[in-house]
């Protein structure tokens, strides 16, 4: 879980570029084409914009899908309940990936805000 929550949060720092600035990102990506077929460079960019949306979406799911497994772990579930209290380092070790992955959580929200708000204004 710790190594998924490290690439997760790797894969994010790609979307942060991303939103920063992504005419430069998009810039650098070839034109989108099927066989012969080809968009105008209006529907070109609005699909890519689509494809980053749509991504967007898919990783917001998995990472709250990823907390919600992480708070029912039996670990977190034992210490909600008081019975058998956990050893102390599988409980740091739970509240450390709960934490990192609300972060994420946040984070990939954040990225989703500013990513829509800079395509909106250009």
């Amino acid at each position: 879980m710790t190594l998924a929550i490290f690439l997760l949060q790797h894969l994010a720092d790609h979307f942060c570029n991303v939103a920063r600035n992504p005419h430069v990102f998009f810039a650098g990506v070839p034109p989108l084409r099927l066989g012969s077929l080809s968009l105008s460079q209006d529907q070109d960019a609005r699909l890519k914009i689509d494809i980053v949306l749509t991504t967007l979406g898919t990783f917001q799911q998995v990472v709250q899908e990823m907390v919600a497994a992480i708070r029912s772990s039996p670990i977190l579930a034992k210490e909600r309940l008081g019975t058998t209290p956990p050893q102390p380092t599988a409980l740091m070790n739970a509240h450390f990936l709960l934490t990192s992955a609300q972060h994420l959580q946040r984070r990939v929200q954040s990225i989703k805000d500013v990513f829509k708000s800079v395509v909106q204004t250009s």
